[in-house]
């Protein structure tokens, strides 16, 4: 009698492996068919529902320029424009139309460049970031509301969009973030820091801690290396005291690709030698002319489909201390006029 001879371990061990790879492959191509098959069915769920949310959807009545006395037309096309709004079934929408309608003026018409800023100083800001040449450090100083925070982040954000680091549409927000780069841009850690100290605890002279915000400055320092220039924005500088000025001045000087800019309403609370670094780049921001902010305020109402007489936006222009002030002014007039239109 012969005895079957039975396959070594070797042999046994690859068959088994075989028939699992099988399996296995049997498997994921049942998973994926099925997979497929859903997603064709929620593609096609999807496609339906804009369709028939195409169909459904009403667009907003455009709001037509119409002069002060024909109140009666203005009565209608606010009807109009309400019955619209009210009647549209794409909720996401009305919620966004919503939210566009409610934001304070300031922060809607708040300038994302350069060229929309308003004021001469702006035109200095343009020339450093045409030519390159830019001075040790920078402090802006003047009195609230004339535009400092605002032409920080433009100038930054233009520096970079400029050099083909970031894209056109790119804003302050995307240069923090590292986001809508290019292939220019080469580093892992965002070009520019920004520190607000009102946002800090204990944000008062002296009552900052010192070491936290140095320490932030040197490890941003430490590990956003790059060939390209670098800024680091202190917003609110005079809060933090000559010792912490001391000590981020001092963190930022070992590194000559690095300029700072110093953001204050009280220069003579910056240390003095700092603003001997920044002799070249001392700018102080004043209100704009008069004519500057009327041409900015009749701008907005024109957008707002709600202008005011050319008397009332001089008077804003000429009244108000800056051209924040100027919009809020300019917003809160062009309200009470479309609510005198809606009676």
């Amino acid at each position: 009698m012969v005895r079957e001879q039975k396959d070594p371990k070797w042999i046994l061990a690859g068959k088994k492996a075989a028939a699992t790879r099988k399996r296995n492959l049997e498997s994921k191509a049942k998973t994926k068919t099925e997979k497929a098959s859903i997603e064709d069915d929620e593609w096609k769920r999807n496609a339906e529902l804009r369709a028939k949310q195409k169909e459904s959807k009403i667009k907003v009545a455009e709001p037509v320029e119409v002069e002060e006395h024909k109140t009666e037309e203005d009565d209608k096309w606010y009807q109009s424009a309400a019955t619209t709004i009210e009647a549209s079934v794409n909720f996401s929408e009305r919620m966004k139309l919503q939210e566009t309608m409610e934001l304070p003026w300031v922060e809607k018409y708040r300038p994302e460049t350069l060229n929309e800023c308003v004021g001469s100083v702006f035109n200095l800001l343009k020339a450093f970031v045409k030519t390159g040449s830019l001075p040790q450090a920078f402090v802006f100083f003047g009195d609230y509301g004339l535009g400092k925070s605002t032409a920080v982040k433009c100038f930054i954000r233009d520096y970079y969009v400029t050099r083909g680091l970031f894209q056109k549409n790119a804003t302050f927000q995307d240069v923090i973030a590292t986001s809508k780069t290019t292939r220019e841009y080469q580093g892992i850690f965002p070009p520019a820091l920004y520190i607000d100290v009102t946002s800090l605890k204990g944000g008062f002279l002296g009552n900052v801690a010192i070491q936290d915000v140095v320490t932030r400055v040197q490890n941003y320092m430490k590990y956003s290396i790059g060939k390209h220039i670098r800024f680091v924005a202190i917003e609110e500088a005079d809060r933090l005291g000559f010792d912490v000025q001391d000590g981020i001045s001092s963190a930022i000087e070992k590194h000559k690709n690095t300029r700072t800019i110093w953001i204050t309403n009280y220069p003579n609370q910056i240390r003095d030698r700092i603003l001997d670094r920044a002799a070249g780049g001392q700018i102080e921001f004043k209100k704009p002319t008069a004519s500057e902010i009327i041409a900015h305020l009749t701008r907005i109402s024109h957008l707002e489909h709600a202008r005011l007489s050319a008397t009332k936006i001089k008077e804003i222009a000429e009244k108000a201390p800056s051209v924040r002030h100027a919009i809020g002014i300019l917003q809160k007039e062009c309200i009470l006029v479309k609510a005198m239109r809606m009676k």
